[in-house]
């Protein structure tokens, strides 16, 4: 919600473009949104939104489990066993029975991102013996051992494995990943925030283009009624009736169609803010104000190669891809380890006291026979690597060529909105001057009638130019990330 409501400022700012209120439709009643409501509304109910939240939080918890993979770990082993085979000789006698031992022990073990590994353990154990002598029939036992065994173990690795570039790789993989899908999040957003802008407009479009088609009507009736008077007082001719009362049928079917444009507008925009279906719901900007062209097209272009989500995303994809080459790289390796460690024993046993203290110092090669996986592994990465980054030169080359044919869009938009406000303004003058010279009988009802046409035409020219100056507005800030502060501000939220 955060990310989308915040849009209202910066989004109305730049787009918030209407016709004044003297222009706007008269629509059916229904609830009122304002663009910022209706991001809002939005915002609460965007399925792809909640989906791509769920994602980026998934990711987080990934992070959160790759940063904790070098924790202590703690061992803990509770043991029994039986021997019942124990053969040997006793004052030189053979004897035969069973032996039981228990053990206890406890140890702590840690690795490190340059591949060291450190083990301690301290173990307890306890045993006795159950004989019987060779010919005898009574058993014996003998007194319980016990021992104390103190263990420190290390294992470096000294070529496949060595140093923080292969150890912390997983989480270097898992904060592109947290990243991408924070930014997977955001264009989602900002997606939203665009998709639910251009329903908006349109509708407000519609609204537009109803209220004018209306008033058109309306006035055609109005010449009607007036002309049907003329015609019974015989000041005019009943062909000029009959071309009014065509042109009432025509704004009738214009209408007709208008109403039905607004009906799936209105539609379309209550799917994007999860309103009911059947709820009518209504563009309700109405204030004008001036569009806002952005600079010229190179600090345009540049700010869409810095901003823009999805360049941001296939980055993150090169970083992670480069990274797993290396990892797939370094596990062709063969794996050679040193091993060592030290070991002190204590205990008592038949009641003799003995101490003993033992090193090992060795090394551990793993070296594959055929390593034509291994190969294949790191030979497949390397194409990744160069996969992603063909990927990210083109879709580089494609945003750079929208943001100019974006930039001309509004630019273009933005001149029509004048030259159409323009010749609105004297298509009006036009149809006051035929009006006059209709009533004065100097003009005749077709050439009024196309005077009108062409005023109408020319206020309809006017809201479609506005609209378009508010949808390629919208456009182009989603394009260069500006709806949601682009890319840079997932950066600079990190930090």
């Amino acid at each position: 919600m955060n990310d989308l409501t915040r849009l209202s400022a910066a989004v109305l700012a730049a787009v918030s473009l209407a016709l004044p209120t003297s222009a706007l439709a008269q629509p059916a009643a229904g609830r009122a949104l304002t663009a910022a409501e209706a991001l809002a509304l939005a915002a609460d109910h965007s399925p792809s939104l909640k989906a791509a939240i769920v994602e980026a939080e998934r990711a987080r918890l990934s992070e959160r489990a790759e940063a904790n993979a070098w924790a202590p770990v703690l061992t803990a082993t509770a043991g029994y066993s039986r021997d019942g085979s124990a053969l040997q000789a006793r004052d030189g006698v053979l004897t035969t029975g069973s032996a039981d031992e228990i053990v206890l022990s406890t140890g702590v073990s840690k690795s490190f991102a340059t591949g060291t590994q450190l083990a301690a353990e301290v173990g307890l154990s306890r045993w006795s013996q159950t004989g019987l002598t060779q010919g005898a029939t009574n058993t014996f036992d003998l007194d319980p051992g016990y021992g104390l065994t103190a263990r420190l173990t290390a294992v470096q690795p000294l070529m496949r494995g060595l140093g923080t570039d292969f150890g912390e790789a997983s989480l270097r993989i898992a904060r592109i990943g947290r990243r991408a899908a924070e930014l997977s999040r955001l264009q989602s957003a900002s997606e939203a925030a665009r998709d639910v802008l251009l329903a908006y407009w349109e509708l407000w479009y519609a609204q537009a283009a109803e209220g004018i088609e209306r008033r058109a009507l309306a006035l055609s009736e109005q010449k009607v009624r007036e002309a049907e008077l003329r015609v019974a007082a015989g000041s005019r001719a009943p062909y000029d009736l009959l071309q009014l009362r065509t042109e009432v049928a025509s704004l009738r079917e214009s209408l007709r169609a208008a109403e039905a444009t607004t009906r799936r507008a209105q539609v379309e925009l209550a799917r994007r803010v999860g309103a009911p279906l059947t709820e009518r719901v209504v563009a309700d900007e109405a204030e004008a104000v001036a569009a806002v062209v952005p600079d010229a097209e190179e600090t345009l272009v540049a700010a869409a190669m810095a901003q823009a989500f999805e360049l941001a995303q296939l980055e993150a994809r090169v970083e992670q891809a480069r990274i797993e080459a290396s990892v797939a790289e370094e596990l062709a390796r063969p794996r050679l380890d040193s091993r060592g460690w030290v070991q002190l024993r204590t205990g008592e046993d038949r009641g003799t006291d003995s101490t003993t203290f033992s090193a090992f110092v060795g090394l551990d090669l793993e070296l594959p026979l055929d390593r034509t996986e291994q190969k294949a592994d790191a030979e497949r990465a390397r194409l990744a690597v160069e996969a992603a980054e063909r990927q990210l030169q083109d879709a580089r080359e494609r945003v750079g060529v929208e943001a100019v044919r974006g930039l001309e869009a509004l630019r273009a938009a933005a001149g029509r909105v004048e030259f159409a406000e323009e010749t609105a303004r004297l298509a009006a003058q036009s149809a006051e001057g035929q009006q006059a010279r209709y009533e004065a009988g100097a003009a005749t009802a077709l050439e009024l009638l196309l005077i009108q046409q062409e005023q109408r035409r020319a206020e309809l020219r006017v809201a479609r130019a506005r609209a378009d100056v508010a949808t390629a507005s919208v456009s182009l800030e989603h394009l260069t990330g500006r709806l949601l502060g682009g890319a840079g501000s997932l950066e600079a939220e990190n930090e």
